[in-house]
């Protein structure tokens, strides 16, 4: 599959307002399962968020063929999803994807962006 349609299949994805409940990673396999609170899929028509393809409560995302998991800065379990999106990484056959997680306690680490570097990804109810 190529990027382009690997960027608009991640792109119909919801995640805003979401909590992050659970990462797992699986290093051997190069893979991370992120468990969100609840996820949707939007219809290609360009629906609102209100009218959804698909609703999964809650919501599974599998990264793989994770090359790295990045922060910018102390991670204290924030996780309200407040922005998220994908885009190629410079190294071709990879996707950026990134998630803004607000919460924790500790005001300097309030707000954190991971972005994690991948090459695929699936969605759908966790399992």
């Amino acid at each position: 599959m190529s990027q382009v349609e690997l960027l608009r299949r991640f792109n119909s994805l919801y995640l805003g307002d979401s909590m992050l409940e659970m990462v797992q990673l699986k290093t051997g396999e190069a893979e991370c399962r992120l468990r969100f609170n609840s996820g949707k899929v939007l219809k290609d028509d360009g629906t609102t968020i209100f009218s959804p393809e698909s609703k999964f409560e809650p919501a599974s995302l599998w990264l793989y063929g994770v090359r790295s998991i990045e922060c910018n800065g102390p991670y204290q379990l924030n996780s309200t999803v407040v922005d998220f999106g994908a885009k190629p990484n410079v190294e071709v056959g990879f996707i950026d994807f990134h998630f803004d997680l607000t919460g924790g306690t500790d005001p300097d680490a309030f707000l954190v962006k991971v972005k994690i570097v991948a090459k695929d990804f699936l969605f759908g109810p966790w399992t």
